[in-house]
């Protein structure tokens, strides 16, 4: 490796410039210099398997997405005000994933400008502006969508506009989907009647903000059903849950079997790339551009839509839907076993390549353990595989890695995972 600044002073450079809202990862911060698929390389040489990355999502520097954009890169890159096949390729072959109804795109550069666009698109079709997002949610830190966005902000703090609903237990019951609906629906309809009726239910397929909870069968299907009643649209998140992750749909909502009126996505679509998506009814991007104007000068360039169908192509060529769904499953079940040796492991949730170990006291009480988590992420990245933590009380381990993660990545993950907790609780 070339030779390079130390942590410390680069942290010090780094505290002069940038801004102090830029947090690390990590006591000691990974010092990155490469990567390649599910492994980064810092700048001394040390391997780190990446479990937590999805923004990278069919690899670091997979070189076909790389061939593609460089391709692209040497010839023209411009907008959309000029006429170009990539771009008008991605969208047929993006909506061509979805159900038929969902026909037409919007190209942004990030999960937030995917969901304010949402947000201004139901604001502008329905003549309302109030909204319905689940407790905890992130959906971005613009302006508007930071509003959109409970996760860590203080009730008294909330935009008027805004209103919550639980994130529904994971009880298993029947029934239960449409038992956690209903818990909602008098905050949806008692919101629709406010002075700023519904314009839309903002919702994630997998619960991250607060711990990564799937949905229950028959919840999103009924939280819809109430939305449209009362004349608001149905947005769904596909910015972490989406592109094959939770393994057997391509998309998270299809779970559920709903067909969402608005679907909005993130950087994973260009693997890293900026690139993000608006898809929607013709009708609703019909009724929005006859009152308002939109345009993104790179977000529908060549390069994107280059960058875009190379990422559908790795999906298609290495059959990552499969992958995802078998890796998943390796890590479900070692996962599982773990939790039947250590009494610090509580619930496990998740499914595919985005999983939560919710770590506890290991007491009869279970009180959360946000300290060891703490202590977890961080021997783990010591130990050569980054993760991290999430969840209300941050006790949550998050595991959320590039889709092209192997079995033998799933065998580093769990190995090292199973020899931390044995050396921070002194279990085996």
């Amino acid at each position: 490796m070339d030779s390079v600044t130390s942590p410390e002073a680069l942290m010090a450079r780094r505290d002069k410039v940038l801004s102090p809202t830029y947090f690390y990862h990590y006591d000691v911060p990974v010092h990155v210099h490469h990567a390649q698929g599910a492994v980064i390389w810092d700048q001394s040489g040390k391997r780190y398997l990446d479990c937590y990355n999805n923004v990278p999502s069919v690899g670091h520097a997979h070189p076909h997405v790389l061939e593609a954009m460089h391709r692209q890169a040497a010839l023209i890159n411009t907008h959309s005000r000029y006429l170009h096949e990539s771009i008008i390729t991605y969208a047929e072959r993006l909506t061509a994933t979805l159900p038929d109804a969902l026909d037409m795109c919007a190209f942004v550069c990030t999960g937030t400008e995917a969901n304010g666009l949402a947000y201004e698109i139901a604001r502008t079709v329905t003549g309302k502006s109030g909204a319905i997002v689940t407790e905890e949610a992130y959906h971005g830190n613009a302006l508007a969508v930071a509003a959109l966005s409970p996760y860590r902000t203080a009730p008294d703090k909330r935009a008027e506009f805004v209103r919550t609903i639980p994130v529904p237990c994971q009880s298993g019951q029947p029934g239960s989907g449409q038992n956690a609906a209903a818990l909602a629906e008098p905050t949806i309809r008692t919101h629709a009647r406010s002075d700023h009726g519904l314009a839309m239910l903002l919702i994630d397929p997998i619960f991250d903000g607060p711990g990564i909870y799937t949905a229950p069968p028959g919840y999103l299907a009924e939280l819809s059903r109430i939305t449209r009643d009362e004349g608001g649209l149905v947005v769904m998140d596909e910015v972490q849950a989406g592109l094959t992750r939770l393994g057997d749909h391509m998309w998270g909502f299809m779970d559920s079997g709903i067909v969402p009126d608005i679907v909005t996505m993130g950087k994973p679509l260009g693997a890293g790339y900026p690139l993000a998506a608006v898809v929607a009814r013709r009708d609703i991007f019909e009724a929005f551009a006859a009152r308002r104007d939109y345009f993104n000068t790179f977000a529908s360039s060549p390069v994107a839509g280059a960058a875009g169908n190379a990422v559908l192509d790795v999906i298609e060529a290495e059959g990552l839907l499969e992958h995802v769904h078998r890796v998943g499953q390796t890590i479900s079940d070692g996962l599982a076993e773990i939790q039947g040796k250590f009494d610090c492991v509580g619930a496990l949730r998740g499914k595919g390549l985005f999983q939560a170990v919710e770590l506890v006291t290991g007491t009869d009480e279970a009180r959360p353990d946000p300290a060891l988590a703490d202590r977890v992420v961080n021997q783990m990245r010591h130990e050569g595989v980054l993760i991290s933590a999430c969840g209300i009380c941050d006790n949550v381990l998050k595991i959320r890695p590039p889709l092209v993660f192997s079995q033998d990545d799933a065998g580093q993950l769990l190995d090292t995972l199973r020899a931390v907790l044995a050396a921070q609780t002194g279990a085996t």
